[in-house]
């Protein structure tokens, strides 16, 4: 009756919490409840939390089913976190009635009714995976306890106990895997007390059922390149004793201690654990001394588990997180321990004064009702704005809004009839692609600084707000047409170094850029007009991820010599225009600016330094000067189509409003560049690079058209014109032209992609080599692969050995130079790092200088294609004792990446690097220490090598000289 009673009391009281947060207006409990939505209309069936591949889908599966049942609510989404919550309420009672009788299963029955606010929370408001941590890690801790019991006892046990231990955690796994440290205790309880007994015929059942209750997991990471395996990464990155004095302190107490009444009221709830906990280390000590084996192995159970989970919680990332959340998976495993101790309390003490400490801390819970009856009244109210809100858009018939990820619940407090989402990567991705395709779009809260790009791009918009919201909607690009001013306009462009950079930034190649040098300095880039140049806009690409100036402003100096500001300085954002409305990001982002036509002789582009790990760089930039108003390209759209099915045109190029437009028209006849990170399955056409044949085209506005002559004409094809306003059409290339072309779609126009022309010619070399043809031809090919990347050593070597094939004696001597100049360091240094760059050797010239002079040190690098080399930096100490000056440096930074990922096979990069030996050095020789740490957290990659090593530098086995 009274184990009927507690538990009917558990279940009114998550019947309670499913009413009062039955708006489900929290962002994650938003998610759920989409995800709930879509398994109760038989839409979807997600494996995880959408947006993560993690956090099991099962609370949505009993949600989608209550749903079914009793029609869709907030109240049925509830309704099935609560129903996997509930379940712990059964499992602590048989868990500590087996270790102590059913007085301390009630105590920490009735301790769990509501739980501390956090706990109750989770029991009810569905969140993705924590009911099914407090139910799973309970049950497995428990009835691993129950099997070593069983063993001790009765030397028996079963292969089905074990097959009901492995569905467990696999259930416990799938759904999330901050069950890892119950599993762990689980198994190794099982471990200690069976010892080799576990790895018998009884393991099979057991690993089994793992498999089949985790089965979800494991198919959806074998068709996902294992991207649940992500979460590996969060571990050792906090300090352990940091994580644990969080963990003891702060979220122990966040969770566990109500913070409410007078000062002395928090500490004494706390010493009242500390009690618990202490008499719990005796009853231990106790139960093992008597062999109360139940209790023993019950008691040990709960201490190993909070050794694994404070070890586990404090070394990874969630332990600098500050939320009690993650501290749930001990509140089950605490109440047992306090059932435990009230029942044995009751066995010395009156039960009044036994009860006293446990009642106590459940009369401390009662904040857990007006919590609930506020949030029931506050999301009530939001809930109000929500459907307000949904009048206006709807009467300005939209259904397309980005939001910040903060409103992702709204989806389902709508019911999807409008969408709301999230311009920097969406959780649910058929909701990003509704708003790809979407003609009109409105913008909350100014999000992605969309006004500071209207500004800058010269578009017009309208706004109305919604209570305290604005809402920007009906975009407009002003009806300005541009013309690319010629390059033979252009002297020259100046950095702040005083180098001419015109034909680094002009050449329209994808390698080629300028970079700045410092990213907490101030840079710029000048541009010289050869003459006064009628100005109104310009254009950037940079293919870095951290490209384009952080905080930036545009400047002109006209012929009368004055400088004017034509954009104020402020951030960039994501978004770029494209036929009738902005796009965010994507592969084809450019970064423009429009402004009123001025005549001009000088455009200073300046950024001014807000982040410490952002230099800006440019791939290639471009001026523009007015024109004729363009033709709207809506209005275009039908002619073009017609013209694409004349042609038989099966694969466009072309931006990304107009590519969309195609795709959709034609109904998928036609692949076009759709962004590819929200159609993965859809886009053929990337990555790139991009093939040529006669079912091709290439359509660029009219202003883009003499950029892409030139590029097509770099590459010597021959090809046809046809303009359709305000676009031109490339197509007609001539037989025998179809393959890569090393170029790659930028969106806007075509980009030279050298790194991949270089490695196409390598290939094609090498067919020739393996065909038996060490030729002119082969050589040839050899010759233009290195001209355009000269890191292929493999490829250097092969033309060396041509050149011996073909007896070319100069041709080899010259080759076999520019291979150990390239190549072949003069003093080898072995030294692997643990990202996979390895260390070759030096060369140092002079290895004898003076103080004060100058000498060039030349590192010699081999370097896999997929390493993202500017994540890290090279650390070069020049010591006596102590460090007398460095050549500390970005790794890699003047060295395009495309050179190197575009390569099949590592390539070897020579660094030059100019030293200055200060002033005031000594005369005798110095030690040369030489590491790499990974910049975002500082920390030094260990080094593998025979060298002497210390602290991750390794010293280099030849001294700089220092001479009077």
């Amino acid at each position: 009756m009274v184990l009927c009673s507690l538990l009917l009391l558990g279940a009114a009281a998550r019947l309670f919490g499913c009413w009062a947060l039955r708006h489900n207006m929290n962002l994650d409990a938003g998610v759920v409840a989409l995800m709930t939505k879509h398994i109760a209309e038989g839409k979807a069936f997600p494996v995880f939390f959408y947006g993560q591949p993690h956090m099991g889908s099962l609370e949505a599966l009993f949600g989608g089913l209550f749903s079914r049942l009793f029609g869709l609510s907030g109240f049925t989404v509830c309704l099935g976190t609560a129903f996997v919550a509930f379940w712990i309420l059964p499992i602590v009672y048989l868990w500590a009635r087996d270790s102590a009788g059913r007085t301390a299963g009630w105590a920490a029955t009735a301790f769990c009714i509501m739980g501390p606010s956090g706990f109750f929370h989770y029991n009810v408001s569905p969140r993705g995976g924590y009911a099914a941590v407090l139910t799973f890690g309970a049950l497995l801790l428990w009835w691993s306890t129950r099997m070593a019991t069983r063993w001790i006892r009765d030397r028996r046990q079963s292969g089905l106990d074990f097959f009901l231990l492995g569905i467990g955690a696999g259930l416990a796994w799938w759904n999330s895997q901050l069950t890892t440290a119950a599993i762990l205790t689980a198994a190794l309880l099982l471990l200690i007390v069976l010892r080799r007994q576990v790895f018998t015929w009884r393991l099979g059942p057991g690993v089994l059922g793992f498999f089949t209750g985790s089965a979800p997991f494991w198919v959806y990471n074998i068709r996902h390149d294992w991207a649940s395996f992500e979460f590996a990464g969060t571990f050792g990155r906090v300090k352990l004793s940091d994580g644990l004095t969080w963990f003891f302190t702060d979220r122990f107490t966040s969770l566990m201690v109500p913070h409410i009444g007078p000062d002395w009221l928090p500490p004494l709830v706390v010493w009242l654990y500390v009690l618990f906990a202490l008499y719990g280390c005796w009853l231990l000590y106790r139960a093992y001394r008597i062999k109360e084996w139940p209790l023993a192995l019950s008691l040990s159970g709960i201490l190993l588990f909070t050794l694994i989970f404070s070890l586990l919680y404090s070394s990874s990332h969630f332990a600098a997180i500050r939320t009690p959340r993650y501290f749930l998976p001990m509140v089950a495993p605490l109440a047992v321990l306090m059932g435990i101790a009230t029942a044995q309390w009751t066995r010395r003490l009156p039960r009044p004064v036994a009860w006293m400490p446990i009642l106590f801390l459940i009369g401390m819970q009662w904040p857990v009702l007006p919590w609930a009856l506020s949030t029931e009244k506050r999301q009530h109210t939001q809930l109000k704005f929500v459907h307000t809100l949904e009048e206006f858009l709807e009467g300005e018939e939209l259904d397309i809004v980005f939001a910040s990820n903060r409103r992702r619940a709204w989806n389902f407090a709508l019911r999807e009839r409008i969408a709301f989402v999230d311009l920097q990567g969406d959780f649910y991705r058929p909701n990003a692609q509704r708003a790809e395709w979407a003609e009109r779009i409105a913008v909350l809260e100014n999000y992605g600084a969309l006004r500071e790009f209207a500004r800058t791009a010269g578009i017009s918009h309208r706004t109305h707000r919604v209570g305290r919201i604005d809402v920007d909607y009906d975009f407009e690009a002003l009806p300005v047409g541009w013309k690319a001013i010629p390059p033979d306009q252009i002297r020259s462009i100046e950095d702040p170094n005083g180098r001419d950079v015109r034909d680094a930034l002009m050449d329209h190649n994808m390698h080629t850029r300028w970079h700045a040098q410092h990213a907490d300095r101030e840079e710029y880039v000048i541009v010289n007009f050869a003459m006064p140049v009628e100005i109104s806009g310009l254009r950037m690409l940079a293919t870095d991820r951290n490209g384009y100036p952080y905080h930036w402003s545009v400047e002109g100096k006209t012929p009368e010599g004055e400088w004017k500001t034509l954009r104020e300085p402020a951030g960039f954002t994501r978004y770029f225009w494209s036929g009738s409305r902005p796009y965010w990001a994507g592969p084809y982002f450019r970064l423009e600016a429009r402004f009123p036509p001025v005549r001009l002789t000088r455009l200073r582009i300046r950024n001014q330094p807000k982040r410490g790990d952002w230099v800006w760089s440019i791939h290639t930039l471009q001026v523009f000067g007015p024109d004729d108003p363009a033709v709207l390209e809506e209005t275009e759209l039908s002619t073009l189509i017609d013209l694409l099915n004349r042609r038989g045109i099966k694969r466009l190029y072309a931006d990304r409003w107009v590519a969309n437009r195609v795709y959709l028209e034609a109904e998928g006849a036609v692949q076009t560049t759709l962004d590819p990170h929200l159609f993965p399955d859809r886009d053929i056409l990337h990555p790139n690079p991009m093939w040529l044949d006669d079912g091709t085209a290439l359509l660029v506005r009219r202003e883009d058209a003499p950029a892409t002559r030139h590029v097509l004409a770099s590459r010597a094809l021959e090809w046809s014109e046809t303009r359709v306003d305000p676009w031109i059409l490339f197509d007609g290339w001539p037989a025998g032209s179809e393959g890569e072309a090393g170029l790659r779609w930028q969106g806007h126009a075509p980009l030279l992609n050298d790194a991949q022309w270089a490695v196409l010619q390598w290939q094609r070399a090498r067919n020739r080599i393996d065909d038996g043809l060490r030729d002119e031809r082969t050589a040839e090919l050899l010759e233009w692969a290195l001209e355009i990347n000269p890191y292929l050593y493999q490829a250097r070597r092969a033309l060396i050995e041509t050149y011996q094939a073909m007896g070319t004696h100069e041709q080899v001597r010259l080759a076999e130079q520019e291979w150990i100049n390239h190549a072949q360091p003069d003093i080898p240094a072995y030294i692997r790092f643990a990202n996979g760059a390895e260390f070759l050797g030096y060369r140092l010239d002079p290895p004898r200088v003076r103080p004060g002079e100058t000498f060039r040190l030349t590192y010699y690098w081999r370097v896999p294609p997929k390493l993202p080399t500017t994540d890290f930096a090279v650390f070069v100490h020049f010591r006596r004792g102590h460090i007398l000056f460095q050549d500390d440096h970005v790794f890699l930074l003047d060295v395009p990446p495309a050179l190197i990922t575009a390569s099949p096979n590592p390539v070897i990069i020579p660094v030059k690097r100019e030293i200055t030996v200060p002033g005031e050095t000594t005369e005798e020789p110095i030690h040369i220490r030489l590491g790499m740490l990974e910049r975002r957290h500082n920390q030094r990659l260990r080094p593998n090598t025979d060298l002497p090593t210390r602290r991750h530098a390794v010293t280099l086995p030849m001294e700089l000289e220092i001479t009077d």
